[in-house]
């Protein structure tokens, strides 16, 4: 299955970025109190160069930064054909930090959980304004047909502005189908970059994954 959203993800929260930064910050808003970490136990603390995260340990891992793209990607289509499919092609790789896949009970599974985090430059405009970011990305996001059920800019993830969408969109499944599929991103403001935590729920799992989800969002941290 080919997750043909993901391009367009990027894209969208790159060009968007660029026009929210300049806008005059306002008062920032309480930040919401986090949820709790999650605890050790059943959980796996994951490092790259540039971030921390944790995930349930059943959750396998693809690390994107240990080498070129075209590399990773031949490796892991090797060993994972079925997870590789969810990425497609080693494009699709260019610019995440981190993939990483809830792995289905079943070879045939209609959508395969997953999480890809990407990291943004500001390019020099430094910026706390998450709200305008978040504005500017709902409004490309609706225009590309992106049902928005929640979204939220009065978040903290690790001492940084953040904020949270839910939304549904169609993504072509492995049987060729086209399908909606459940989608939960947080968007983290640093000094230097954005970064996109985009996860990606099969159907019927979005209720199970919620919690699942929410504590790894707030477990992530840029360094």
């Amino acid at each position: 299955m080919k997750l043909r959203a993901v391009l367009v993800l990027t894209l969208v929260v790159t060009a968007v970025l660029l026009a929210a930064c300049p806008t005059p910050t306002p008062t920032p808003p309480s930040p919401t109190a986090p949820a709790p970490s999650p605890t050790p136990e059943g959980w796996a603390r994951h490092e790259t160069p540039g971030l921390v995260i944790w995930l349930p340990k059943t959750w396998e891992i693809l690390d994107t930064e240990k080498s070129d793209p075209q590399t990773v990607f031949a490796e892991f289509q090797k060993n994972n054909p079925q997870l590789a499919a969810v990425i497609g092609s080693a494009d699709a790789l260019k610019g995440v930090s981190l993939w990483a896949f809830n792995r289905p009970d079943s070879a045939t599974a209609t959508l395969v959980d997953n999480l890809n985090i990407r990291r943004v430059s500001l390019e020099g405009q430094p910026s706390t304004n998450i709200q305008a970011v978040l504005d500017q990305v709902l409004i490309q996001y609706r225009q590309l047909g992106f049902i928005i059920s929640e979204s939220k800019a009065d978040l903290k993830i690790g001492d940084q502005p953040a904020a949270a969408i839910r939304y549904t969109f169609p993504i072509i499944a492995g049987d060729g189908k086209s399908i909606s599929a459940d989608g939960r991103q947080y968007l983290v403001l640093t000094q230097s970059d954005l970064w996109i935590l985009s996860y990606t729920i099969g159907p019927g799992q979005a209720a199970a994954l919620a919690p699942v989800i929410e504590q790894s969002a707030q477990s992530f941290r840029a360094k």
